[in-house]
């Protein structure tokens, strides 16, 4: 079901069958793009939400991470300049054996279109988007800010659905160092992959979590 967040903000959110874990793959329609956030499970994501772009503007694809049900179907997309962080690179041989292993999961064709430009580090995108490194979740975490709508995009830098934290790939300072980050950031709305919306005190909340569990790994 695709539901409309904000004005140019679009959610298409599923339930994956045997999974406690819902799945939300973002349009947001810029002044200069139709910027898609994750590619979801396979090209019925993209198919879907592309309804709702605007044909004049250009496609662009965010891969939030190298984890599959975020990077299958991006082949849906015409021409899409496709983003991802440089350590995606590290992770690409893994991903034709879970494209074919983990078919089960797939919405429609499941190729992978793979990026056409890597990011290093936080970038001002444009005059409307900032991109920012989010190690923690993985190492090649990115997540994306509207500077206009105030919208974080945290993808799964966010927890999943009742749980406290994402799992943590790296260390919990690591994760800690990401969102210390968005201290500075006006935030309006959080939106995640595995959970509904959140509000800017979130951000407390996994600030507060992931302090406990360090604490409790000492």
């Amino acid at each position: 079901m695709i539901t409309k967040i904000a004005d140019g903000i679009y959610a298409r959110k599923i339930i994956v069958a045997g999974e406690p874990w819902p799945l939300t793959t973002y349009l947001w329609i810029t002044k200069n793009h139709n910027l898609y956030l994750d590619a979801g499970l396979g090209e019925n994501a993209l198919l879907e939400l592309s309804e709702y772009a605007d044909p004049s503007k250009k496609n662009t694809l965010v891969y939030s991470h190298y984890h599959f049900d975020h990077v299958w179907g991006g082949h849906a997309l015409k021409d899409p300049e496709i983003l991802a962080h440089r350590r995606f690179l590290d992770h690409q041989v893994h991903l034709e054996k879970d494209r074919l292993n983990l078919i089960r999961f797939a919405e429609g064709k499941n190729e992978i279109a793979l990026p056409t430009r890597y990011i290093d580090d936080d970038l001002d995108f444009d005059d409307e988007l900032r991109i920012l490194y989010a190690p923690g979740h993985t190492d090649d975490g990115l997540m994306v800010y509207h500077k206009t709508l105030h919208i974080l995009f945290m993808g799964d830098v966010a927890a999943d659905e009742g749980r406290d934290l994402p799992e943590l790939a790296g260390s919990v300072d690591s994760y800690l160092a990401t969102l210390k980050k968005l201290e500075g950031l006006r935030i309006k709305q959080i939106l995640c992959s595995h959970r509904d919306p959140e509000d800017a005190n979130y951000l407390n909340i996994l600030v507060e979590n992931a302090y406990i569990l360090r604490k409790n790994c000492q």
